[in-house]
């Protein structure tokens, strides 16, 4: 959702964080991390809670007078704690099992792979093509490892915002480190993270 999205990720026009797999993961990490010890060290509670919000699992714990997720679930009547909530730990849990034992419900799998990049951040708004132009990377290589940048930004030449972080193929990450000391100007532009 937007705003919790925007606890954690960049969410701006034209640049939006929670598109990409490998960066929205992390923040979702977090964000259970945190709702596992606002939800009393329960994880029940806190994998529910990512659908629920940790706010409204706590309101659920205090209202019904339990922590237990199965009470919970008999006897809460409150607003929006309704099918989907009752049934995101249980389907948590199908999905947890299916991936622990793959091979015995799927064929063939092949596993995506986060690709080997580096990552650098502007310290400015920028056009794509400044973009382009300053890490003498196509335009078609910064769609693709860059799933946070919205389309038309790239159909209309648009801006991406300050402090987006851009991936780029880890062979021109190299090459632009070793270029840092000879363009002075690149700090004004990007930072390396």
């Amino acid at each position: 959702m937007s705003g919790t999205g925007k606890e954690y990720l960049k969410v701006k026009s034209g640049y939006d964080e929670r598109k990409d797999p490998v960066i929205s993961t992390h923040a979702a990490a977090k964000l259970l991390k945190q709702s596992y010890v606002y939800l009393y060290n329960n994880w029940p509670l806190a994998i529910t809670a990512y659908n629920h919000g940790r706010f409204g699992m706590k309101r659920a714990v205090q209202s019904a007078k339990t922590n237990d997720l199965v009470m919970l679930i008999r006897g809460y009547k409150g607003n929006n704690f309704g099918f989907a909530t009752k049934n995101f730990y249980a389907e948590f849990l199908a999905a947890l099992y299916i991936e622990k034992n793959y091979k015995s419900f799927f064929d063939d799998v092949n596993f995506a792979t986060t690709g080997n990049y580096g990552i650098i951040a502007t310290v400015r708004a920028m056009k794509i093509s400044e973009l382009e132009s300053l890490l003498d990377v196509d335009k078609e290589d910064i769609r693709l490892y860059n799933p946070a940048i919205a389309q038309r930004v790239f159909k209309e030449d648009g801006e991406i915002p300050e402090g987006s972080r851009i991936k780029i193929p880890i062979s021109r990450f190299r090459r632009l480190l070793s270029k840092v000391e000879t363009v002075k100007d690149i700090k004004d532009y990007l930072r390396f993270i």
